[in-house]
């Protein structure tokens, strides 16, 4: 392939790729509207127990198949609920293809504790005030797995906030770049703007790590993700010099 091919190629793989993470937000804003009636509804401050009303939406949301969701959820700041300072109500998908709670360790002094208030993935969107792409990254604690997450804030009275999200399904991300590639030749790879690689049609490049100097000095074409979310509209297309 020539220079301009291969610049097709990842204008296209990047418009679809763009497009169908985009249109994964949009089972997030379902459950950031959920959140919002179902925490703003009766008297005094919601507890752990108000999240009951979200599971059939989460079930709902993660049942479909293929997915580009494997997880969804909603995580509070303190001083939302008033029998926790901290809470995750957030659901994956197993094995099994069923959808199931997510349990973490929340208590500060217990053994395994996921702070998760402090998280690049929550703290994000609070700090940007709207849609945030983060990672990918190693959720070490949480899943334990190399994850991206989508996020916005959810602003409640008094200035409380709650984060809402979901990760991604790597393995649904990599089998639709593969296919919008269709080739193994030349190296092509989707690099976050951590410079942490996506996902890649080579044992070069392997989903979690770092793109090397190296391999950044061989970059023949790179071409921006086309996207109106923060974080997402700075990842990047890149082909790698034939040699």
């Amino acid at each position: 392939m020539d220079r301009a091919e291969v610049t097709d190629l990842l204008r296209r793989t990047g418009e679809e790729l763009g497009s169908a993470v985009d249109a994964a937000f949009d089972a997030v804003e379902l459950v950031r509207d959920r959140a919002a009636q179902v925490l703003t509804t009766g008297r005094g401050a919601p507890s752990t127990s108000s999240f009951s009303a979200l599971h059939p939406l989460f079930q709902q949301v993660l049942a479909p198949e293929p997915n580009p969701l494997e997880g969804i959820g909603v995580a509070v700041c303190t001083g939302v609920l008033a029998d926790a300072d901290r809470w995750m109500e957030w659901w994956r998908r197993g094995p099994s293809g069923r959808a199931a709670f997510a349990k973490y360790v929340l208590d500060p002094s217990a053994l395994g504790f996921y702070d998760y208030q402090s998280r690049p993935w929550f703290r994000a969107p609070l700090e940007v005030g709207g849609q945030v792409v983060v990672g990918p990254y190693l959720d070490a604690g949480g899943c334990d797995v190399y994850t991206t997450t989508l996020v916005e804030p959810l602003l409640l009275a008094e200035g409380k906030e709650v984060v809402v999200g979901g990760d991604l399904d790597m393995a649904w991300l990599e089998a639709t770049f593969l296919r919008a590639v269709g080739r193994r030749s030349p190296a092509l790879a989707l690099v976050a703007s951590n410079d942490r690689v996506v996902v890649s049609n080579t044992a070069l490049l392997t989903s979690g790590s770092r793109m090397p100097q190296q391999l950044k000095d061989d970059v023949q074409v790179e071409v921006a993700v086309p996207s109106a979310v923060p974080g997402l509209s700075s990842w990047r297309l890149v082909a790698l010099e034939q040699r």
